[in-house]
């Protein structure tokens, strides 16, 4: 049984970004790939969000942007 805990939304998210396309999970730590962000070096030159449970809480926080460093349109 699963059960939704939180609802993990990027800082800067915006509705053509994609965001959660990819997701991979393991224990306390979720990236959620964007494969649309524009923020990155280009439009639609993709982006990943990072997000870390507070210990023994549902409480999640995005603690990172990943960048490509050759993010083209």
């Amino acid at each position: 049984l699963w059960l939704r805990q939180a609802k993990l939304t990027a800082d800067d998210a915006s509705c053509n970004d994609e965001g959660g396309t990819s997701v991979a999970i393991d224990r306390d730590t979720v990236i959620l790939g964007a494969p649309e962000d524009d923020n990155s070096g280009g439009g639609n030159a993709g982006g990943a969000y990072v997000f870390n449970r507070t210990p023994r809480t549902t409480v999640w926080v995005q603690t990172q942007k990943l960048l490509p460093n050759d993010g083209a349109a």
